[in-house]
């Protein structure tokens, strides 16, 4: 129970950190990196607030599928196939809103790589920090800070963002589907007893 409470409290600490970010933090004038107007500037801050958030939260899926391998390549494997597949619509989260608001394809490309580029380096700390030894239990309270993160990333940015550009109609039946397609990807991985 106690696991429960504090992975709830790192929760909340991680809805809190982009709760911060999105009512102290003014919204910077991005018209020097390519927005040209107001709402393409808003959604050139909600991709880089993305990029932010999916970067924290990359960093420790490196380290988890870096622990998992050193326990064996049949779990580690699968948690890296796994957690390579799902960083492809990252990528896109990125990617996109960055595209949308610069038209410029080298700068949506790179502030997604750099968000990518996490996963290792995570794992290149726990080697220099820790001697490639960290514990699960870790691993595990940095993954709830990061799922507030990443929940209020889509409540604040993402949603929004995509019903203002896309309609209620499409955001809603996209955001659906998402939910479907991971839950049907976790059942199966599930099914087929890898432990991710």
């Amino acid at each position: 129970m106690a696991g429960c409470r504090r992975s709830g409290l790192l929760f909340s600490l991680g809805v809190g950190v982009i709760a911060a970010l999105k009512y102290l933090v003014p919204e910077p004038d991005l018209t020097r990196l390519g927005a040209e107007d107001e709402n393409r500037a808003a959604v050139l801050w909600s991709g880089i607030l993305t990029a932010f958030g999916i970067g924290i939260h990359n960093f420790p899926e490196g380290i988890a599928v870096f622990i998992s391998t050193l326990q064996g390549i049949e779990l580690g494997l699968p948690l890296a196939i796994a957690i390579g597949l799902h960083n492809i619509p990252e990528g896109m989260a990125v990617a996109l809103p960055i595209y949308f608001a610069t038209k410029n394809k080298f700068r949506a490309f790179l502030i997604s790589l750099v968000s990518g580029l996490a996963e290792p380096a995570g794992v290149l700390l726990v080697i220099l920090f820790s001697g490639g030894v960290l514990d699960k239990e870790v691993v595990a309270l940095m993954l709830s800070t990061v799922a507030g993160i990443m929940v209020s990333l889509s409540v604040f940015e993402l949603i929004p963002q995509a019903v203002e550009h896309a309609g209620k109609r499409a955001a809603t039946t996209t955001t659906i589907f998402g939910f479907l397609a991971m839950s049907a990807l976790l059942v199966g991985v599930d099914h087929l007893g890898l432990k991710v």
